[in-house]
Order: structure tokens, then C-alpha cells, then sequence
């Protein structure tokens, strides 16, 4: 947690945290004049300790909710800090954002609490402790050291017999939350999945599911809240049976004038005094340990080199630029997805990746985006290799469209203007919207581009999303635009629009295209055939029809013209 508790974020805590301390110290005195308002307290002398413990009550009310305060915002600082150090980790890191899902969020979500209640509570209520602990022993040692010794050794017995319950209660409580966490990801999954389960009567099943997880979550909270409920009575049985000797013994040094009843009723008080902090310094080791092993697998996310994103290194202008790669090859740990792949895109010109489903062509776009980073071999913009290339300058002239791309929760102008620096004019995004042949139906919606989009943009259809994504990147005025399967939610007519004004109205540009309908990629300039990660063909249409079974079989399977 050290890169998080920087030393500038201690220093702020430091004066927060004696405010505190002062607080504490406060209240140890408050049974010391109890004491002598019982024994030695006549009116005036009553109505003067009486209105000073108030006034002590008071400060220390006030000190306290000053701490708390100034800690809690120091703590929501941490905290926000944390989530966004998360988040950007998972952004800017290929292989950790395909491993993330909604329940590595709601992680995020529940181990950034614990850590604000770790700051806000746990650490100044440990500190506080150990400094009440140590005033409260004085002052019970100055008022009779007999019957503190009894209380030493009588206290310490009731955490020895409780602490193992303590600890089972701990580890329940983790396992709840980690169920918790695995439901709450299952929950969002289902959710944007119940037109699959509509689709294929599989509601039952999806039901049934999700009822096991309710269930397990459900035999956990229960688990927890028995022995939640067993805990209480049986601190306080315990409690009781070492008052109990406390308040024997104190009855024997009473009736033997060894105590007055002002220092008996003192010491009671510090004695109740004692056992909050004495149960809070017990807990703290325990619950520093389970923090810092919720929050190991984050931090070590944390920690990870930033891969996608880099805003210093070379700037290139996209114009007259040819995109080399030179023997790249790539692969997630064990598994090889890329092997030995050289290419040229030369400016202008329009190249095609095509293959079989799982070939690597994905893969192969995330490395030209730079998203990841070969593990062998170099990806170059006019000899200059990627990795020394300023990233967000480079993307800047990039339209890149994937498969799968969604709308974001917002209007449909919100999701056109995304990742753009400047304000774009109405006349462009109406153009924009005419050459993604989604104008017409924008500006029927009665709000038109200030249409609401639901979350995933689930009010759209998948083609109608697919061309507001195709209007998005065409504001973006790119050199350089790469398509993933970015026509596969559209009719053949839409399609064959799309594509043609591509190559008519923006013909100057360089186009990458990934596809497996051909009929979209017949007349580019250069076409790859990737199978099993490696370039098996290279070729126009025409040259791969009479050279390459392979591609002789996606023709034929797709009624291809010659």
C-alpha cells in the first residue's frame, strides 16, 4: 500500500491523527474527577467538576468529529486515487483488460471501501487505542495498582478465549464477500444476455443458475449472521464472569477500607473504557492482513507497465505514411496467436485481412493500434518502430471500427463527438451521418442527434448502431482507418453503399479491413490470407482465386463472382 500512503498523503494525516489522540486524552480524565466529585464533592465543588466533565465531553466531541472529518476526505482522496489507478490499468493494458470483467468491478468497488474504512476508522482507531490503553493503565495503577493487577489478568483471558471465534467470524465475513462479488458479476452478465435466453428458451436454465448463486450467497449470510448472533452473548458471558471477580474483589478492598466507593466507581468506568480499544488493537493486525491480501491482486494490476497508452516519443504525420511489419510475432503466455507476420500498407491503399474465425486478425489490428506489443519482431511507421511512436498523437489520425462496437450511455450527438478535441459543426456531423446512411433515420427521431442512448445502446439495433459508430469515426477526419467485421450487423445493400463510399468519397485515405463477407474486400488493393496466426496467401482477388485453395473455398461457400 505504500504507492498509495504516499509520504505527502501521511504528512496531511499526521495532524488529523494527533487531533484525535488529544480527544482520547481528554475523556482519561473524566473518571479521575468522577472519583473526586463522589468522595471529596461538596455543592460548589459538584457543580464544578460536573460542568468540567461537560466541558471536556464537549471538546472532545468536537475534536473527534474534526478528525473524522479531515481523515474522511483523506480518505475518499486515497480512494478515488485507487479506482482511477484501477480503472486506467485495465484501459491501458491489453491482456488485463481481456481478463477483466464486471466482477473484477465490483471488486475494485469493495476493496477501495474496505480501504477508506482501514484510513478512516481502523488505522486512527488503533492509534487512539494503544495511547487510551497505556492512560487508562496509568491512571488505574495510581488509583490502586491490587486491583489493576487483577484487571490485567482478567481482561487479556476474555480476547485469548474470544479471538478464535473472532477470527472464523473474519474469514466467513471474506468468503461472503467474495461471494458477493461473483453474483453481482453474474447478475450484469445475465442481464445483457436475457435476449439469448428469450431466443433460446434457455430462461429456466438461466433462472436455475442464478438461483444456485442466490442460494450459496444466501447459506454464506446465514452462516455469518449465526455466528454473528452467537457472538454477542458470548462476549458478554464472558464479560460477566470477569466483572464478576472484578467486582469481588473490589467489594473485598471496599469493606476493608482499602478503597473508597468514588475509586471503586472510577476504576469501573476505565475499566469499560478499556475494552473498546482493547478489542480494536486485538482486531487491527487481523484486518490489516486481510486487507492487504484483498488488495494484493490490484496493486499488483497497479503496478503493471502501461502498454496502450503514451503520450511522449516521436509524433508522425499519417499522409504519406507506410506501416511495416517486420517478422512479428505475438501470444497471450503460452499460446502463440501471431507467428511471423510481414506486411507493407502503403498510403492510400486499401488491405484486406481475411481467414478463418480464430486466425488472429483481431490480434493482428490490436498490434497496429498499439494497443499490445509484439513479443517478437517490429511494427514500424516509415522505419519507426511503434514503440518509440507517440501513441495518442498516432491515434489521433486513426478510425479504427470493431465488431462488436456499442453505443455509450448518452445521446446519440455524445456518442458521435467521443474522443474528439474539437467542436465539430452541424454541417459535418449531418455529412457524416448521410455517408454512414444513418441520416435519415437520426433526424426522424423526434430529439434527433439528442436521441437518448440507453445503456449498451440497447434501444438501437445492431446496424443502426454499427453506422453511428461508422459516422463517429468519419468525424474524426482519419488518414488512416481500420475496420473490424465493421459492416457484419448490416444488410447487403447498406453494405455495398457503405463500402462504395468508402472508396469514392474516401478513396485518399489508408484502409485496413478485416472481413470474412468478401464481397466487401474484392476490389482492394492488397489481400492477406491469415490462417492459424501465420500469412498463408498474399494477393488481389483475382490472384488469390487462382493461387490459393483456401481462399478458392471462402469464394465458393460465399458465391463470390469472378
Amino acid at each position: 500500500m505504500q504507492n498509495l500512503i504516499t509520504k505527502e498523503v501521511k504528512l496531511k494525516m499526521i495532524p488529523w491523527l494527533l487531533i484525535g489522540i488529544l480527544g482520547s486524552l481528554l475523556t482519561l480524565g473524566i473518571p479521575y474527577l468522577v472519583q473526586s466529585l463522589l468522595d471529596n464533592g461538596d455543592g460548589k465543588n459538584i457543580f464544578q467538576n460536573v460542568m468540567l466533565i461537560v466541558a471536556l465531553l464537549f471538546i472532545q466531541l468536537v475534536l473527534s468529529f474534526s478528525a473524522h472529518y479531515g481523515l474522511l476526505k483523506i480518505g475518499e482522496d486515497i480512494v478515488l486515487d485507487f479506482r482511477m489507478k484501477a480503472y486506467e490499468s485495465v484501459l491501458y493494458n491489453e491482456q488485463e483488460a481481456q481478463k477483466r470483467s464486471g466482477e473484477s468491478a465490483g471488486e475494485i468497488i469493495e476493496v477501495s471501501k474496505k480501504l477508506k474504512n482501514f484510513i478512516v476508522f481502523q488505522l486512527p482507531t488503533f492509534i487512539q487505542s494503544i495511547v487510551t490503553i497505556v492512560g487508562v493503565l496509568i491512571f488505574l495503577f495510581i488509583l490502586n495498582w491490587k486491583l489493576s493487577v487483577v484487571i490485567l489478568l482478567g481482561i487479556p483471558s476474555i480476547f485469548l478465549i474470544l479471538n478464535p471465534m473472532s477470527k472464523l467470524v473474519s474469514n466467513i465475513s471474506q468468503s461472503e464477500q467474495k461471494v458477493t462479488i461473483k453474483v453481482i458479476g453474474q447478475l450484469g452478465e445475465y442481464f445483457r444476455n436475457r435476449t439469448f435466453f428469450l431466443a433460446n428458451n434457455a430462461t429456466e436454465q438461466s433462472k436455475q443458475k442464478m438461483k444456485e448463486s442466490y442460494l450459496e450467497l444466501y447459506q454464506q449470510s446465514v452462516k455469518l449472521g449465526f455466528f454473528e448472533a452467537l457472538m454477542q452473548p458470548f462476549s458478554l458471558f464472558f464479560i460477566t464472569i470477569v466483572l464478576s471477580f472484578i467486582f469481588l474483589f473490589g467489594g473485598l478492598l471496599l469493606s476493608s477500607g482499602e478503597m473508597t466507593i468514588g475509586t471503586f466507581i472510577s476504576f469501573l468506568i476505565y475499566i469499560f473504557m478499556l475494552l473498546t480499544p482493547a478489542s480494536s488493537v486485538g482486531s487491527f493486525l487481523g484486518e490489516l492482513s486481510k486487507l492487504q491480501g484483498s488488495m494484493s491482486d490490484l496493486l499488483e494490476l497497479i503496478r503493471k507497465p502501461i502498454t496502450a497508452q503514451q503520450n511522449t516519443g516521436e509524433v508522425i504525420d499519417l499522409s504519406d505514411a507506410t506501416i511495416q511489419l517486420s517478422d512479428v510475432s505475438f501470444g497471450y503466455e503460452e499460446t502463440e496467436v501471431l507467428n511471423h507476420i510481414s506486411m507493407e500498407i502503403h498510403s492510400g491503399s486499401t488491405v484486406a485481412i481475411v481467414g478463418p474465425s480464430g486466425a488472429g486478425k483481431s490480434t493482428l489490428l490490436s498490434l497496429l493500434l498499439g494497443m499490445i506489443q509484439p513479443t517478437n519482431g517490429q511494427v514500424c511507421i516509415d522505419s519507426i518502430d511503434l514503440s518509440g511512436v507517440n501513441l495518442q498523437e498516432y491515434r489521433n489520425q486513426i478510425g479504427y471500427l470493431a465488431q462488436n462496437e456499442t453505443l455509450l450511455a448518452g445521446t446519440i450527438l455524445d456518442n458521435l463527438t467521443w474522443g474528439l478535441k474539437e467542436t465539430v459543426s452541424t454541417e459535418a456531423i449531418n455529412q457524416a451521418l448521410k455517408d454512414a446512411e444513418i441520416y435519415d433515420f437520426v433526424t426522424a427521431l423526434p430529439q434527433g442527434i439528442h436521441t437518448n442512448v440507453s445503456e449498451l445502446g440497447d434501444n438501437f439495433s445492431g446496424g443502426q448502431q454499427q453506422r453511428l459508430a461508422f459516422a463517429r469515426i468519419l468525424l474524426r477526419n482519419p488518414k488512416l482507418i481500420f475496420l473490424d467485421e465493421a459492416t457484419s450487423s448490416l444488410d447487403s445493400i447498406l453494405e455495398h453503399k457503405i463500402i462504395q463510399t468508402l472508396e469514392q468519397e474516401y478513396r485518399h485515405l489508408t484502409k485496413v479491413m478485416i472481413a470474412h463477407r468478401l464481397s466487401t474486400v474484392q476490389d482492394a488493393t492488397q489481400i492477406y490470407f491469415l490462417e492459424d496466426g501465420k500469412i498463408t496467401g498474399v494477393g488481389t482477388h483475382s490472384e488469390l482465386l487462382e493461387s490459393h485453395p483456401h481462399y478458392q473455398e471462402f469464394v465458393k461457400k460465399q458465391m463470390i463472382h469472378q
